[in-house]
Order: structure tokens, then sequence, then C-alpha cells
């Protein structure tokens, strides 16, 4: 995809004309393809009455408490009724788009407003996203076309506690704390909190308000809910951080309050720290129908099986999948029990997760039987769908300019 960014403050058009994209495998073969652009600036959706007027359940605000994961978003064809508008939801963090519209002509209104309504079983609950509108001149989305996006716009799934003060979420523990190690990152202490019916702009960010006390009088963290937000497929929403090397024993302390109110709550962990947990390694991985370990594999299905060497009966395993980028979790396993040490065990990924023609990766965790202290494996990387054929890299691409 080729694709030309340009400012609300300065847009800049890419020239018109040809351009080729070439790819080049690692076996030597190459591949090129086309697209003709003839470039034109569209304005941008801008927000305001008289403008794009966007709203999440005919709530104007900028920061809205939609009270539900289908929420239904509508904005005015500012831009123009012969334009094609659709909306993105992201993470709050801005790593991986959770939902896109389809298409939908500017002439498309009601009560001059167009709308777009996100599908059950696509957001999670008590979750802070944001939300744009992309303007494009065609609807053809795989051919050479321009386009321009509004300003982002945040909302929250849930709704905000008004009393009694239940910030931290029971269903999942309110607060943890794990002992890590792996062959990447070293030892290192993860900390996380589901905060529930707070979004992270009304939590409060000055000193020691959203924080992790060690054992004793030391300070650990400071959550940060831009940085540490955590919005995951198989995970509620949390903010998840760490510190770099192995912790100590004793209890921990997580606390988060309601910015200009007071209002908090806190959450108590013991821990005792257990070095001997064994790591898995790439040697005691493999694929589905592959033997030894192969790294960079391509697997003609989208329900792989996942083997690895037990490290005891003892232990916890757990398998973990993401997407390539590291941007998205995609998938894990149940905790299963271990079995002889060095005898296989596996994971079979249930069909509907992952897409095909995809690349991930994956490795395995091991916990103690209190499931405080995991060390990872390293990673074999897949992807989902056979070997590509000579000549074949470039099936389809587009070409989009861009106004941000």
């Amino acid at each position: 995809m080729g694709r030309q960014i340009t400012t609300c403050v300065n847009p800049q058009a890419v020239n018109s004309g040809r351009y080729t994209f070439t790819v080049k495998a690692n076996n030597g073969e190459i591949t090129s393809n086309f697209l003709d652009l003839t470039a034109v600036t569209i304005p941008w959706p801008m927000d305001g009455s008289g403008n794009l007027d966007r709203r999440v359940n005919d709530n104007t605000a900028d920061k809205v408490y939609a009270g539900n994961t289908t929420p239904t978003f509508k904005w005015k064809p500012c831009v123009g009724t012969g334009y094609y508008y659709r909306v993105w939801v992201t993470d709050w963090r801005n790593r991986a788009v959770w939902w896109v519209s389809d298409l939908d002509i500017g002439t498309n209104t009601e009560g001059g407003y167009m709308s777009a309504t996100v599908p059950q079983d696509i957001l999670k609950p008590n979750t802070p996203y944001w939300w744009q509108v992309e303007v494009f001149d065609s609807n053809n989305l795989w051919g050479a076309l321009n386009s321009s996006v509004s300003n982002e716009y945040y909302f929250y799934t849930g709704t905000k506690d008004t009393g009694p003060y239940d910030f931290l979420n029971d269903t999942y523990g309110k607060a943890g704390f794990v002992s890590g190690r792996s062959f990447k990152d070293g030892d290192r202490a993860f900390f996380w909190a589901f905060v529930q019916n707070l979004a992270p702009w009304n939590i409060d960010t000055t000193t020691n308000k959203f924080r992790v006390d060690g054992p004793g009088t030391s300070h650990d963290y400071d959550f940060n809910p831009d940085n540490n937000a955590f919005t995951a497929d198989p995970y509620p929403f949390m903010y998840n951080s760490f510190v770099q090397g192995a912790p100590v024993d004793g209890t921990y302390n997580f606390y988060v309050y309601e910015d200009g109110t007071g209002n908090n709550e806190t959450a108590n962990i013991a821990f005792t720290i257990d070095n001997s947990v064994p790591q898995v390694t790439k040697d005691d991985m493999h694929h589905e129908n592959v033997v030894t370990r192969i790294d960079n594999a391509y697997l003609p299905y989208t329900d792989p099986e996942l083997f690895w060497k037990s490290k005891g009966a003892g232990y916890w395993h757990r398998v973990m999948i993401f997407d390539w980028n590291y941007r998205r979790f995609v998938w894990k396993s149940d905790y299963l029990n271990g079995v002889t040490a060095g005898s296989d065990m596996s994971a079979q990924v249930p069909e509907g997760i992952l897409k095909p023609s995809n690349p991930y990766r994956w490795w395995v965790e091991v916990y103690d039987s209190a499931k405080q202290n995991r060390t990872r494996s390293q990673w074999l990387s897949f992807k989902t769908g056979p070997a590509a054929e000579p000549g074949r890299f470039l099936p389809a691409i587009y070409l989009l300019l861009l106004g941000d």
C-alpha cells in the first residue's frame, strides 16, 4: 500500500502519476505491480456544529461514557455528499484497529447525519477507544484513491462509577503481580490493574495516586494511563507494566484514585519469589506436522496445533500468540497441567481466531503452582496459508492519498 499522509495544518498532495510496487523474496524471486494516481487533496472533516458535528450515542462530548459495547457514531457529511465515509475504532494507545465500518456514500443521511453502529462482540466492556471519520473520493478501496481523516475522539464502553467506588474489577481479581523471566528481557516484575467504570481521562495521575507500592516503604511504579493501557482479545482492559529485575518477597499494594474527588480503591497482593521455574526453549517447540523446530513456517490452515516439551507435572503451561508486529494479543490457551518432564504437550488454536495468509509469533509460558512466577520461552513464527507461488507476491495493491 502506498500512503501519503497530510495534516490539517499543512496538507500536501503527492504527485500524480504511476506508482510501482516491487517485492523481492529471500529466494531471489521478484515481482512488481503498479497503480496510476490522480492526486487530489480532499478537505479534512473538521469538528464543530457547522461541520462534522460528530457524536457517540447522541452525546457530543469528546470523551464520552457510551454505556455499551455497540455505540452508534453519527456525523454530518461536511466534506460533501458525493464522497464516501467510514469510521475507524482503535484502541486507546492506537496500536491496533478494532473495527472499521463499511464505506457509505454521503447522500445516505437521516436528519442530516450519517451513522455507523458497532456490531455485537467486537468491542470490550469498560474499555476506552478512539474513533475517527475517514473520507474517500472513491468506493474502490483496492485502487488508487485519495482520502482525508478527522481528528480522533475518545469514548469508553462503560459508565462512570458514582459510588460506592469499586474501581478495581473484582471479576478478574482487581490487580495482579508476577515475577517473569524471559530469554529476551531477563528478570522483570509485572504489575497489572483491572480498572472498571473509570475512563483513563478521569484517573488521577498526580504523584503516587495510580501506583504500586512494594514491601516495606518502597515505591515501585506509577501507572501511566496512556502508556500502560493494554487492550487485547483474551483479556479484559487493564493497565499493565513492569520494572526490570527480580522482585522481593512481601505484599504489594495497588492504588487508583478518581481525578478531582479523592475517591479511591486499593488491592493487596502477597508474593513469594521462586526462581526455579524452568524455561521452554525453541528446541522444545514445533508446529503441527513438523517434527523438528522450524521458524518462519508456512502452515496451510488457520487452526494449527502447537507442540512443546513439558517442564514437569508440577507446573502450569500456557501458549501465547501475538500478531507479527507484536501490536495485538491474538490468542492464549488455557492454563494446562504439565505432564512428565520431556513429554509432548500441545494446544490447538480454535477456528475463527487466526486470519488466513497472516504472520504470527507464539511462545510458551511456564508457571509455578500459585501462578506468581513465570518463565517465557523464545518464540517461533508462522504464516497461515501456503507459501506464495513465484511471481504472486503482489496479488492486490492500492495507493491512498490520506489527509490526517
